[in-house]
């Protein structure tokens, strides 16, 4: 299973998993994160810790499997959203920025 390799891999501590909670522009009501189809991040937005490449793994406590999180914000109206985050390697196709 993909999530044991995953687990495994976490607990040799050859990749990270951690929690951000990211604010909505006022001006835009966007949160300045970039990501592909894969919810891999292409534009980190500053001072977030995040990096290009990271996968977005999980939003407001849920995980989002196949589920783009684009897709999942549309239903989201708050100032602020909780991400949960994964390194991976590189990896760049299309591009959203939200």
């Amino acid at each position: 299973c993909a999530l044991e390799s995953w687990l495994r891999l976490e607990e040799q501590g050859l990749v990270r998993r951690w929690r951000i909670t990211l604010p909505r522009n006022p001006d835009t009501g966007r949160f300045g994160l970039g990501l592909n189809e894969g919810n891999e991040v292409t534009i980190p937005p500053a001072g977030s810790g995040l990096v290009m490449a990271d996968v977005i793994i999980g939003c407001e406590g849920e995980r989002l499997g196949s589920t783009r999180l684009v897709d999942q914000l549309l239903e989201h109206g708050e100032p602020t959203i909780e991400l949960e985050a994964r390194a991976e390697p590189d990896n760049h196709p299309t591009c959203t920025h939200m």
